[in-house]
């Protein structure tokens, strides 16, 4: 059977600190075409939380009705645990005028997402004895989810600027990913936490054309491939499910087409009229995908718009 329904009022607490800089050198080679970039962010950040039951009946579980006694010091009902992260990210960039029209690079550098708490996860030893499989006291900090980034490119402005062409390859390496997993509730039933899970590696590539055929006119192509993979998936009570996990909201496939034209100016104002279409691959909204529920088909949209400004009202 389900356990006595409970609510909770949450308060969460963060303040985050960071300090960045950037260094940009031409070295003399090469007829100074070639930029290196360096990059360093330091990130500082405080995270506390607050749980306060706002159910009376519970008097008799937890003291009083009113904060949760979760055993991690302070005074006596006092769930208010506490924690702090840092990091050093960098960032490395070599980049080269192939002419005065066409720039490829390379670029990598890591990134940062802070730990903190689960507002849901109310399981208290003091209470409740031992943890069992998947619960982790309250007051248990979740750690950072870490990214290595690698990134190659060119960018161009081609015929006269008429004409702009960029190409991007992609490939993402995430380490303890925060993910949200089933785990049972010593009240009965199931409740939702976050955990560092999961690791994965994403690749991808990334086309954009842009063209002004003629003055007044603009016309888009854009497509976008993303290959995300699970190298592992630790469920805290089913083990690894890498193989059943998916990636929310990350079509493999995106394509849109587009294009704009404004009329000469009138005395009056001007009129400036743009569609769209765009077309995605299937895509799923959750990380445990079900056919029936969780996932679309491969869609379309249609978007048009017409735009009449700088209109004088006397």
């Amino acid at each position: 059977g389900s356990g006595p329904m409970i609510d909770f009022l949450l308060r969460s607490l963060k303040r985050s600190y960071a300090g960045y800089a950037q260094v940009d050198w031409t070295p003399p080679v090469c007829d100074d075409r070639v930029t290196l970039t360096g990059g360093l962010r330091y990130t500082y950040e405080e995270t506390s939380i607050d749980v306060r039951t706002a159910n009376s009946a519970l008097a008799g579980t937890f003291p009083g009705g009113v904060l949760i006694d979760t055993g991690i010091g302070g005074a006596p009902n006092i769930a208010r645990p506490s924690d702090d992260f840092d990091d050093v990210s960098w960032l490395a960039r070599l980049q080269f005028q192939v002419t005065p029209d066409v720039m490829a690079y390379y670029k990598v550098n890591t990134g940062f997402l802070a730990g903190g708490f689960n507002a849901r996860n109310v399981y208290n030893p003091n209470l409740f004895g031992p943890p069992g499989p998947g619960q982790v006291p309250f007051g248990t900090p979740f750690d950072p989810e870490r990214l290595l980034s690698h990134e190659i490119g060119i960018r161009s402005d081609l015929l006269r600027r008429r004409v702009r062409f960029n190409a991007t390859w992609f490939y993402y390496d995430y380490e303890d990913i925060q993910v949200s997993v089933f785990a049972p509730s010593p009240l009965g039933g199931a409740t939702t936490e976050v955990v560092n899970a999961a690791e994965a590696r994403i690749w991808g590539a990334e086309l954009e054309l842009f063209a002004q055929p003629f003055d007044g006119a603009e016309l888009m192509l854009l497509y976008g491939y993303t290959k995300p993979e699970y190298r592992s998936f630790r469920d805290p009570v089913l083990g690894d499910v890498s193989n059943a996990r998916g990636f929310a909201q990350t079509p493999a496939h995106t394509v849109v087409v587009g294009g704009g034209y404004q009329l000469p100016a009138f005395t009056w104002g001007t009129v400036m009229g743009r569609m769209d279409w765009s077309w995605s691959d299937e895509v799923i909204f959750s990380d445990t995908p079900n056919a029936a529920i969780d996932q679309t088909k491969p869609f379309w949209t249609l978007n048009a718009m017409l735009q009449i400004a700088d209109v004088e009202v006397p």
